[in-house]
């Protein structure tokens, strides 16, 4: 693509390059001076609110495809702020990559503590002690301080039992805290813990 050529014996022609309608000197105008491209003011805004570019600076598409590009140009324009865009975002990224990092030594470093925390959790609590059905809580033997106690006479009732008890089991003989009785059929509990 070649610039237009300019006949001098040809009057110059004053009609917008983009909209095609007439367009007066005053106008916006090709900064080559061998070209005759014009542009209207609005013309000139629409398109430079896609390529962002200044009224002096302008060059019409014929000029730029000589290859007489300047360094002010829109395309080296547009390549220095896409080369800020992306060194923007590279800084962020190394900066939440760094965050990341930080965040994952802290888990690591965590890690040791949670485990020897859970292993000795589950070494407290063994795995026969841990119920999870019903029948297996009823079958479930518990290592609580109750006495069961039963008379070896059939016909003697449980207030008669819990009188004879009283009367005769001293707890502290026996270093028993006794913490409350119960009767139950045909026995009374007797609720107890060593004493410390």
């Amino acid at each position: 693509m070649s610039s237009q050529p300019v006949d001098p014996a040809k009057p110059p022609d004053n009609k917008c390059k983009f909209c095609a309608k007439f367009c007066s000197l005053s106008e916006v105008k090709c900064t080559n001076s061998a070209c005759d491209t014009l542009l209207h003011g609005k013309c000139f805004d629409s398109i430079a609110k896609i390529v962002p570019m200044k009224k002096e600076e302008f060059r019409c598409k014929y000029c730029l495809g000589d290859g007489k590009v300047s360094s002010s140009s829109t395309d080296v324009l547009l390549l220095h702020k896409e080369i800020d865009c992306l060194t923007r975002e590279k800084q962020l990224l190394e900066k939440y990559v760094s965050e990341l990092e930080f965040s994952n030594t802290i888990l690591k470093s965590k890690t040791p503590a949670v485990s020897s925390t859970l292993n000795s959790a589950v070494g407290f609590f063994p795995n026969s002690s841990l119920v999870n059905t019903y029948s297996q809580a009823a079958k479930k033997v518990s290592p609580s301080a109750v006495l069961v106690i039963k008379p070896t006479d059939i016909n003697m009732g449980n207030a008669k039992l819990e009188q004879e008890l009283k009367s005769k089991f001293r707890p502290s003989q026996l270093n028993a805290n006794v913490t409350g009785t119960r009767l139950i059929r045909d026995g009374v509990l007797v609720n107890c813990a060593d004493v410390k």
